[in-house]
């Protein structure tokens, strides 16, 4: 079974509600399509009916299954505008109505809600748009300092990763993480890695050192940042292979690694790669999906108690549709997806709470 079949599989048996707020845009109405179509849950388009239905009769796509929704004519359009004044002290209610006509506004209120197990949205809205309201209104997992991204890519020849399939954080959210943050990443992509495949993750936090060939205080944090990685992992009980600080090509290439003569259970084995910061992750997965023409997905968001999507903004329909697909995994219980797996990821519990990273 290839990895988008076992990824659909694995969510028809728990088919999820995912809003889509950028609902005109006519890759969007394609994926959204074709999430019922693939029996993957029912479809959330957001935005103005008319325009939305006239795309989809010129393009020849069928909406009978898809639920078409204006937030401006909303029925819930009131009571989310009552909820929002409520959740954001100070703000007005004429002004919480106001933002509530905002597509994005309203899918995030209808994550919060429950009226939806999922969000998707990226494609015509800067990531700062995205993140805002979603940092605003859904709250952190108890357990996570903050909110971190990881992209799902899928490689050609299924020479690398697990099938071909590698998970690159932080793409989106931290711009330079602390050693501290560093490790949430990991153990955050490390534990989407584990959800979506099975299987045990082979962390690789990247550098332009090999385990200290580099003295450099940039290298020296990210072996701070794999050491406590490591102890996270053990403390929490999550069945990860954590190593650092390692090259990319030592991380993916066994060529590399023994001629370099690194033994780890990661070196040339990586499946999950940690970026040192967010212009060495952003600009990798752009490059990728650029000259390579490599398929992103996501990138997903980590660390809500709610699960969301922030897309690249060149996102094809289908790359809409699998982090579709991908979000609405989030939503299910991993006891669900294993349920002969007793070997359970569980973070451990902090009092410390997060805040938005302040480009957002």
């Amino acid at each position: 079974m290839t990895f988008l079949e076992n990824l659909f599989s694995k969510v028809q048996r728990h088919p999820k509600r995912i809003v889509f707020p950028e609902g005109e845009d006519l890759r969007v109405i394609q994926a959204a399509a074709s999430f019922f179509e693939e029996k993957l849950g029912t479809p959330i388009l957001l935005g103005d009916e008319k325009i939305i239905r006239e795309l989809a009769r010129r393009a020849r796509i069928r909406l009978d299954h898809v639920l078409v929704l204006n937030p401006a004519t909303a029925q819930d359009l009131s009571l989310f505008a009552d909820k929002y004044s409520q959740l954001r002290h100070g703000i007005r209610n004429e002004e919480a109505r106001q933002a509530m006509k905002n597509p994005i506004y309203f899918g995030t209120m209808m994550l919060h809600e429950g009226s939806v197990d999922g969000f998707v949205a990226g494609v015509n809205t800067s990531a700062a748009s995205i993140l805002r309201p979603l940092f605003q209104l859904i709250q952190l997992r108890g357990n996570f300092r903050t909110a971190c991204s990881c992209s799902v890519v899928k490689v050609p020849q299924n020479r690398l990763g697990d099938e071909g399939v590698l998970y690159f954080a932080d793409c989106n959210v931290i711009p330079n993480p602390t050693v501290e943050e560093l490790a949430d990443i990991a153990l955050a992509a490390a534990t989407l890695a584990r959800q979506i495949h099975g299987i045990r993750p082979r962390v690789a936090m990247l550098s332009f050192s090999d385990k200290g060939s580099a003295k450099h205080a940039m290298t020296g944090k990210i072996a701070a940042a794999t050491a406590l990685a490591r102890q996270q992992a053990e403390e929490a009980g999550i069945p990860a292979a954590i190593d650092g600080e390692l090259h990319a090509d030592t991380a993916l290439s066994l060529a590399v690694s023994d001629m370099k003569n690194i033994k780890s259970p990661v070196a040339g084995k990586a499946n999950v790669l940690i970026f040192p910061d967010l212009h060495a992750a952003n600009i990798s997965i752009k490059l990728l999906h650029e000259i390579a023409q490599t398929p992103v997905y996501g990138p997903v968001l980590c660390g809500l108690r709610k699960p969301a999507s922030d897309l690249m903004r060149n996102a094809t329909a289908d790359e809409i549709l699998v982090s579709a697909a991908i979000v609405a995994l989030q939503a299910i219980e991993y006891r669900r997806l294993y349920p002969l797996d007793n070997d359970v990821p569980v973070r451990r519990e902090s009092a410390v709470s997060g805040e938005s990273p302040s480009w957002i």
